[in-house]
């Protein structure tokens, strides 16, 4: 009863919990949102995904009934209805799995420590099952052996604008803002001394929507969007645009062919990524 009138109280105190994406505009969650691992659903995600966010927390599940039943108590019987709580979690978005997999440790360890007793091969078998990242591994494994993408390309395509090197590189220019792949912003943050109008928060509205028109746009419209947020650098990887194609005359087409920016002085290209630096002012040209 008090967890129900809890809800009551939230919902009509903040109506915007029900809905936390409420906010993002429709193209931008096509272009972005919808393609985020976490953010979807282990209903509608592709099955390799579910299984690398699911797997130890499902394993952590089991080990947790197995531990109700042969240390029956309420300690353990709360810790998997939390375990069940997260499972249903993860039903509507899959960073539930997260929790899950927290609070099914406790059940995995007691449970490493009764296959000691039984040998060297029950002990393999349980640290296996125990190990988090084998289940994305696996999960990428098969998406790889039977050809199904694990992920959107625009996320290896971002992964791939932030490698190491590439942020090497940036981290020796002066300071300056950067338009850059919404997921190349984090990496950005951390690694260089820039500031960079996109990043993965659904709360940037305005300057990840301002990246996707800045590079889908023509060269015309991304100057003024170059004008207004202060543009110094731009980093662009082929194919960073949730699976749109460039229009012929927009800038990602541009620069997909080796063009430059109006008022770029500087290209550096490698295999499918395109790095352009704008001058000081970006507008000149």
């Amino acid at each position: 009863m008090l967890s129900l009138a809890a809800f009551v109280i939230v919902r009509a105190q903040s109506p915007a919990c029900l809905s936390p994406y409420g906010q993002v505009p429709m193209p931008l969650r096509r272009l972005w949102l919808d393609h985020v691992g976490e953010a979807q659903s282990a209903l509608s995600a592709a099955p390799v995904v579910v299984f690398g966010y699911l797997g130890v927390m499902l394993a952590g599940l089991a080990a947790s009934i197995w531990v109700a039943k042969r240390y029956p108590g309420r300690i353990a019987g709360l810790l998997l209805a939390l375990q069940v709580t997260a499972l249903l979690i993860t039903l509507v978005q899959l960073r539930g799995a997260y929790s899950g997999a927290m609070l099914g440790a406790p059940a995995l360890a007691v449970m490493i420590g009764a296959a000691r007793r039984r040998g060297t091969g029950w002990v393999v078998a349980a640290w296996t099952v125990s190990a988090g990242m084998l289940y994305p591994l696996v999960g990428a494994a098969c998406a790889s052996a039977f050809g199904h993408a694990e992920a959107p390309s625009s996320v290896a395509d971002d992964a791939a604008c932030a490698t190491p090197a590439m942020m090497a590189s940036l981290a020796r220019l002066s300071p300056g803002v950067v338009m850059a792949p919404i997921d190349t912003g984090a990496w950005g943050i951390a690694a260089t001394p820039h500031r960079f109008v996109a990043g993965p928060y659904h709360r940037n509205i305005e300057g990840n929507l301002a990246m996707y028109r800045f590079f889908l746009g023509d060269r015309g419209q991304a100057q003024r969007i170059a004008r207004r947020w202060g543009v110094r650098y731009v980093l662009y990887c082929d194919g960073t645009m949730g699976g749109v194609r460039p229009r012929p005359d927009s800038l990602a087409q541009a620069l997909t062919e080796g063009a430059l920016p109006d008022g770029s002085d500087r290209s550096t290209r490698a295999a499918s990524r395109s790095c352009s630096r704008l001058r000081d002012d970006p507008t000149d040209g």
